[in-house]
C-alpha cells in the first residue's frame, strides 16, 4: 500500500467527528449517537480492511521475495553443484595420482628388470665371446686332430692294397689266391714273408668282397703296383688300388667332382688334383677354389 495512503487512514481513525451544535440537545443527542454508531461501524470496517491490507503480500514483495528464493536456490544449487565438482575432481585426482604412482612404480620395476637384463646380456655376450674363441679355438685343434689322424691313418696304410674284383671261393686260402693273381697276371712271383696279412674286407659274400694286403715294406707293395695295369689288362675284372682312408675318398670324389679340376688321384699318402697343367696337392680340409686361387 501506498505511504501516502496510509498515513490518511490513521489519522482518520485519530481525527475527532464535528457535530452540528444548532440543533436540540435531545435531536442533537440521538443525532450524535447514530452518528457515533455509523463512524463505529465504518470504523471497524476500515480496521478490518486495514487489516487485510497489512496481510495482503504486495507485488514488489512477491517479485523480491521470489528473487531471493530464487537466488537462494540458485546459490544452494551452485553451492552444491561446486561441492559435488570439487569431491568428484578430488576423486579423479586421487584415482589419477594413484595410477600415476603405479604407473611410475611399474616404470621403476621395468627399467630395473630391463637394467638386470641388460647386465645379463652384456654377461652373456661376454660368455658367448669366450664361448665363441674356445670353439674356434676348438675346431682348429680339432680340424689339426683330424688332419693329423687321417694322416697317421694313412701312413699306416701306406703298404697296404686292395683286390677288387676277385672271384670269393669258400674255404679259401686268401693268401695263395692272391699270390696266384700275382703270378698268373701279373708275372709277379711274391714270397709269403713279404705279406704279413691278407684278408677279405667284411661285407655281403655275393658282392665279392675286397680283399686287404698289408705288404711287409714298400718295396714289396711297389713290386706288385708296378704291374697293376697288366692285371687289369690281364682281364677277368681284377683291379689293385691303393688303401685310401674314408676322409681322402671323400675328397678325391670331390676333386673329380669340381668343374676346375681334370683329375684327381691318391699318390704316397697324398691327394692331388689337376687343375690345367699343374698338379696339386690337397688336405682334407681344403677350400678347393682357394686352393686354386693360390697355385696360380
Amino acid at each position: 500500500m501506498n505511504p501516502d495512503k496510509r498515513k490518511s487512514i490513521d489519522t482518520f481513525f485519530k481525527a475527532p467527528v464535528k457535530m452540528n451544535t444548532r440543533k436540540s440537545s435531545q435531536t442533537v443527542s440521538s443525532d450524535k449517537d447514530k452518528e457515533n454508531d455509523i463512524l463505529a461501524l465504518i470504523r471497524q470496517d476500515l480496521r478490518d480492511v486495514k487489516e487485510r491490507l497489512d496481510q495482503t503480500v504486495k507485488r514488489d514483495e512477491i517479485e523480491l521475495l521470489i528473487n531471493q528464493i530464487v537466488k537462494t536456490f540458485v546459490n544452494e544449487c551452485k553451492k552444491d553443484i561446486e561441492e559435488e565438482v570439487k569431491t568428484r575432481v578430488q576423486q579423479f585426482q586421487s584415482s589419477y595420482n594413484n595410477e600415476i604412482q603405479n604407473l611410475k612404480e611399474k616404470i621403476q620395476a621395468i627399467n630395473l628388470e630391463n637394467e638386470n637384463l641388460l647386465t645379463k646380456l652384456n654377461r652373456c655376450e661376454h660368455e658367448n665371446a669366450a664361448l665363441k674363441q674356445r670353439v674356434k679355438e676348438n675346431e682348429g685343434k680339432i680340424t689339426k686332430a683330424l688332419i693329423q689322424s687321417n694322416h697317421n691313418e694313412q701312413y699306416s696304410r701306406k703298404t697296404n692294397i686292395k683286390i677288387i674284383g676277385l672271384k670269393e671261393e669258400r674255404s679259401e686260402n686268401t693268401k695263395e689266391v692272391v699270390k696266384k693273381v700275382f703270378l698268373e697276371k701279373g708275372g709277379i712271383e711274391v714270397e709269403d714273408n713279404e705279406i704279413t696279412a691278407v684278408h677279405r674286407i667284411p661285407g655281403r659274400r655275393e658282392d665279392h668282397r675286397p680283399i686287404l694286403i698289408k705288404f711287409r715294406n714298400t718295396d714289396a707293395k711297389s713290386k706288385v703296383m708296378r704291374k697293376r695295369r697288366m692285371i687289369k689288362e690281364a682281364g677277368g675284372g681284377i683291379r689293385l688300388v691303393d688303401d685310401v682312408t674314408k676322409m681322402n675318398t671323400e675328397l678325391i670324389t670331390r676333386l673329380k667332382n669340381h668343374d676346375k679340376i681334370s683329375g684327381a688321384w691318391y699318390f704316397n699318402s697324398y691327394v692331388y688334383g689337376q687343375h690345367g697343367n699343374k698338379r696339386i696337392r690337397f688336405d682334407i680340409f681344403d677350400d678347393i677354389n682357394s686352393k686354386i686361387a693360390m697355385s696360380v
